[in-house]
């Protein structure tokens, strides 16, 4: 242990003292984004588990001595591939679609500037929550997430054409519910 200064007076700092506090200062710093990534996706009890193992794998880099490595971009790239393992399940079990994708998602700030406007915003979170998990799952995954329609394919391990449909069919769904606070269409 090696002497800090703090305050004018000497003290020791506990390695795991530090370790703590380092781990806290990251969680306070990323957790509500992790958070709104995950429920977005799988929705708050699904996005819940996913933050919580999010911030397990974290807890154990830091154990391991490799703290550094634990970044906002390691974060958020380990919640991705948790979401994405999650989807899976999901799709080779059909039935577990409506527990995965089942609650209000939240769209992410950088999606458009248009959806983080408060009223909009809501309205958008009104009109997902009225589809299917099925289509509330494929139209954050292509227009939150960015996935093209192959890569969706690849993901839910399903076909390109059948993405396509399902794509179209969730479109029409979105917009039979959504109506836009601000009167634009």
């Amino acid at each position: 242990m090696k002497p800090v200064m703090e305050d004018s007076r000497a003290t020791t700092v506990d390695p795991q003292m530090r370790l703590h506090r380092d781990l806290e200062s990251i969680y306070d710093e990323n957790v509500r984004h992790v958070y709104n990534y995950a429920r977005a996706r799988l929705g708050p009890s699904e996005g819940e588990d996913v933050t919580a193992e999010v911030f397990l794998a974290a807890t154990a880099e830091f154990q391991r001595g490799r703290g550094e490595r634990v970044t906002t971009p390691w974060l958020m790239a380990v919640a991705h591939n948790k979401v994405i393992d999650r989807w899976r399940r999901a799709t080779t079990k059909r039935s577990k679609w409506r527990a995965l994708v089942s609650a209000t998602p939240l769209v992410e700030q950088d999606a458009t500037e248009r959806v983080t406007e408060t009223p909009t915003r809501e309205a958008v979170l009104e009109a997902l929550d009225l589809l299917v998990p099925r289509q509330r799952a494929v139209l954050v995954m292509h227009y939150v997430d960015g996935f093209s329609g192959p890569a969706i394919a690849r993901q839910l391990g399903i076909t390109n054409s059948a993405v396509e449909s399902l794509l179209a069919r969730s479109r029409r769904a979105f917009r039979s519910h959504y109506s836009d606070p601000a009167g634009r269409t």
